[in-house]
């Protein structure tokens, strides 16, 4: 006799109204708790739904597998409207319970546990670790907290001698704790893991629509908002990280873990050991798997200012980087349509350079994008703002269908936007324009040795100063688009005749306007008088199969120059 198998089952959690002694089935009958979910077996299939608009200083740790197909899913239920429910490693501190010590500028409070991170109205005080509060006040920049033997101090800032320093961050001008401000200590850190309490991970699952935030813990490997680790089939879907400490989303040791339309902001600040990113993809020697694959789709990073630099570090404000990824077992990784406001992002095989790493679309706003390894391969990506450039190590890069806009670099290895520090790379059917008002120095690609040059062709390539400042002559470099009085660096500055007397850019287009539809707004596709249109006239090998927006290339009779083809 066939065996029907179980339904699988809904449950449903609501912080606010819910009774753990229920039987947790219906909306009516939740339960209340994280440890009430974790107290119960699920089955493949089963969900549990955690009611909108309530927060949990609890860790979302699943203790089952799903299946292939049948995962187990954490999501949400009720108004739509309302926010989505939250998982927080704060809780709230008593401010009346703060105590000057003497007439310094320094408060305490107990707080029997070890408190990783301090937040007044949602902005990071910045840590330092000298012991008891006296050192504490003497040793400790303005701003700062410590926390040691039970005991939470803070250490403000002088109103006249620092008012300049902290103008900028409003929330800083509080200096009497016990009345201005809403103070929580950061004491949970991996408030979503695949993890269960015990170590074991867990299998074939779905995160959806949860918020964690307040998870900041600065170590070398803590205050992760989500960490997915040593886990396999995980789908991560309109999850948000706010307030993150090493990384707000961790794919550690896992395979075939997916994320989409995930939200990250605001990185600890002052975070040395290693650096933090909102995403990061790592398989290190221990992972069970040989090539631990992961996915990125239209996830977005804001807020990626680091406040310590902004107030302590000599070169300004620093951001925090979108992405990072390495190991010697990293698989594949594929980034599709992500968007970093001002955070830079890393993209690194060397550990393992049969890993494919790709890029498809996205926005970088002002920041740099650092290449290393072999074959990774950057496609309809855009970078705006003076700092748009791309420091290229490694061989074997394609770079194709970018548009970077609004470059203004000075005092890097060179002012240029792409950095070549190695041979065997292209840069092709991309439009790259600096800032009107860049210096004279100013190129769209720069070697830092012979024989690094790229394999330069079908580009659009508008520059102040010499449009490619190389060491040597490229190999190759045809039908690209530049502005008449074009000036090239390769063994000494060139005309276009000089540079095509070297065999280069034959087919090459000067056009003072290649007529955009509208840069000014940012559109840089081509109108229909542009010059740039069924210009490049290559083998079809040498055409990518599409553009930046994805249309088909070609539409003429030939291959337009740039990153958009026109539509026909």
């Amino acid at each position: 006799m066939a065996v029907t198998p179980a339904a699988a089952q809904d449950f449903y959690v609501d912080q606010l109204h819910g009774h753990d002694a229920a039987d947790g089935t219906t909306p009516e009958s939740a339960w209340s708790s994280l440890a009430k979910v974790a107290s119960t077996r699920l089955a493949p299939g089963d969900r549990v739904l955690f009611k909108r608009g309530g927060c949990w200083r609890e860790r979302l740790r699943p203790r089952w597998d799903g299946a292939e197909g049948k995962p187990i899913t954490y999501a949400a239920y009720g108004d739509a409207a309302a926010p989505k429910p939250r998982f927080t490693g704060s809780e709230a501190l008593d401010a009346q319970q703060f105590a000057q010590q003497g007439n310094s500028r320094v408060y305490t409070i107990a707080h029997a546990a070890p408190v990783h991170a301090l937040l007044v109205d949602g902005v990071f005080l910045f840590r330092h670790d000298p012991g008891a509060w006296e050192r504490f006040a003497a040793e400790a920049k303005p701003w700062s907290f410590t926390w040691h033997a039970g005991v939470l101090s803070i250490k403000l800032y002088d109103p006249v001698a620092d008012a300049a320093k902290f103008a900028a961050l409003p929330a800083f001008a509080y200096q009497q704790p016990r009345s201005q401000g809403a103070w929580r200590a950061v004491v949970e850190d991996d408030l979503i893991c695949s993890l269960a309490a015990d170590g074991t991970p867990h299998h074939h699952l779905v995160f959806r629509d949860l918020i964690a935030e307040d998870s900041a813990r600065l170590d070398d490997n803590g205050g992760y908002g989500v960490r997915i680790m040593g886990s396999e089939d995980i789908l991560i879907e309109r999850v948000e990280v706010y307030r993150a400490g090493k990384h707000h989303f961790g794919c550690i040791n896992s395979h075939r873990v997916v994320h989409r339309d995930c939200y990250a902001a605001q990185p600890h600040p002052g975070q040395d050991n290693g650096g933090n990113s909102a995403w990061v993809s790592f398989n290190g020697p221990d992972s069970p798997y040989p090539a631990g694959a992961s996915e990125y789709w239209n996830c977005t990073y804001e807020h990626t200012e680091d406040t310590w630099s902004t107030l302590y570090n000599p070169y300004g404000t620093a951001h925090a980087f979108i992405m990072e990824m390495h190991g010697p077992k990293l698989g594949p990784v594929l980034m599709d349509h992500l968007v970093s406001r001002g955070g830079g992002w890393s993209l690194n095989n060397s550990e393992h350079p049969d890993a494919r790493i790709l890029v498809r679309g996205g926005l970088i706003e002002d920041a740099r994008l650092v290449v290393q390894g072999r074959g990774i391969e950057i496609d309809g990506l855009r970078m705006t703002g003076p700092h748009a450039t791309i420091d290229l190590s490694g061989t074997g890069h394609l770079l194709q269908n970018l548009v970077i806009t609004g470059t203004r670099t000075h005092g890097w290895d060179k002012d240029t936007v792409i950095l070549c520090r190695n041979a065997g790379n292209t840069v092709r059917f991309s439009t790259i324009v600096t800032a009107a008002d860049a210096g004279a120095a100013q190129s769209c690609i720069a070697t830092t040795a012979a024989g690094n040059a790229p394999a330069c062709y079908a580009n659009i390539l508008i520059a102040n100063g010499a449009v490619l400042d190389l060491a040597d002559a490229p190999g190759v470099c045809d039908r690209n688009l530049y502005r008449s009085g074009v000036v090239f660096a390769a063994g000494g500055r060139k005309d276009l005749a000089a540079w095509k007397a070297l065999g280069l850019d034959a087919g090459a287009v000067i056009a003072d306007d290649p007529r955009f539809v509208a840069p000014a707004a940012g559109d840089w596709r081509l109108q229909e008088d542009s010059p740039a249109r069924d210009a490049a006239a290559l083998p079809a090998a040498k055409i990518p199969a599409h553009d930046a927006d994805g249309t088909p290339r070609p539409q003429g009779k030939a291959a337009d120059i740039g990153a958009y083809e026109a539509k026909r």
